[in-house]
């Protein structure tokens, strides 16, 4: 600095003087593990860099990250290396760095607990990270894909059928719709008990590009499933198989695995019944009666298979000479004799009845005189 008067003076000049340009911090983000089962955890990531180009540490670093539904973050978070200082809050639904001091030529990690609560792609987002001395940065994105485990529904159908029938047993597992994409290495399984056994080939279907290979399911075998299945999102995998039993089986499938994305391992249908339904007629009868009378013989018809019963009589007289009759009623009380009017027509037409129906039937044998 200079003057002219009153006299001339010079100065000195300030000199080395610095404007500091501090770089915005860098951050990126990441989960240790991208594919979990639904209730299950792993570690996510949020790093924050102090560019190389910074000669001054970052202050007053913060951000806030607000997990998305369906994640939820584990009550404590941890910093390092030593020296990234700040408060970090963790809570169930976020995490957030206040105060933040990140030094130079470092980069801090910032680590919490996380667990995949539901099914689904979970896209997360730190936010915008500031500092205090620095311009604004950026946020960084990850996402955490969250698996539920296959499901299977088992059935026959018919579910009652006669000794020796058919029935076809079907096996479906799904992909629930809410999960991020395919499961693969799927495996199903079923080992027949008692008298269940496979009367023809068994086939298997998967719905959209999903793919399965069938295991079992050969004419006269007691096993069915398939392995190797890839199965899309809200797909299935079916095992299409006809059986025949001679007596009632329970049995019930293994449980639904899968290799990928994750292992993960569902819940076998148990307890699934094909019943063999058996029809009884009794008690057998004898009897002795006079000439010109009747006699009653009462019987129960009980239903074991749905369908319809017709009742005829067969004679066997004796002595053998003419005139001899029946005639078959219907008892609907089940007490063995016939009342009012359960007396006055015979049955004319087949009765309907479904697995668990009693019929009761009166049969009246007229005697005749000249026996």
């Amino acid at each position: 600095p200079a003057a002219t008067g009153p006299v001339a003076l010079t100065g000195t000049a300030a000199t080395g003087v610095v404007l500091s340009v501090v770089g915005a911090p860098l951050v990126t983000k990441a989960f240790v593990a991208t594919n979990v089962a639904v209730g299950a955890t792993t570690t996510m990531n949020i790093t924050v860099e102090n560019p190389a180009a910074n000669a001054v540490a970052l202050t007053g670093v913060a951000f806030t990250d607000t997990y998305p539904a369906g994640l939820t973050g584990a009550l404590t978070a941890t910093s390092s290396p030593a020296g990234c200082t700040g408060t970090l809050t963790a809570l169930a639904g976020s995490l957030a760095l206040t105060g933040g001091t990140v030094p130079v030529g470092t980069t801090c990690t910032y680590a919490v607990t996380v667990t995949g609560a539901t099914a689904g792609a979970k896209l997360n987002s730190t936010g915008a990270v500031t500092s205090t001395n620095g311009a604004a940065g950026a946020s960084a994105s990850a996402t955490l894909n969250v698996y539920a485990v296959p499901t299977v529904v088992k059935s026959f159908a018919p579910a009652t059928i006669a000794a020796g029938g058919t029935s076809t047993l079907t096996i479906t597992v799904t992909n629930p719709a809410a999960n991020p994409g395919n499961l693969t290495g799927v495996s199903i399984g079923d080992a027949y008990t008692g008298t269940l056994v496979n009367n023809a080939a068994g086939s298997v279907s998967c719905s959209g590009a999903g793919s399965a290979t069938l295991t079992g399911g050969v004419n006269g075998g007691t096993s069915v499933g398939f392995s190797a299945g890839t199965i899309v999102a809200g797909g299935t995998c079916t095992v299409t198989q006809s059986v025949t039993a001679t007596t009632t089986n329970t049995n019930a499938t293994s449980a639904p695995a899968a290799t990928g994305p994750v292992a993960l391992t569902g819940t076998a249908a148990t307890g699934v019944v094909l019943t063999v339904g058996v029809n009884t007629f009794a008690p057998d009868h004898a009897q002795t009666g006079l000439p010109g009378t009747a006699i009653f013989y009462p019987h129960t018809y009980n239903a074991g298979l749905a369908g319809s019963v017709n009742f005829t009589t067969s004679s066997a007289a004796t002595p053998a000479v003419p005139g001899w009759t029946q005639a078959i009623f219907r008892d609907t009380n089940c007490n063995g004799v016939l009342d009012g009017a359960e007396g006055g027509s015979p049955i004319a037409a087949a009765i309907a009845v479904n697995p668990g129906d009693a019929v009761c039937i009166i049969v009246r044998d007229s005697i005749p005189g000249a026996a």
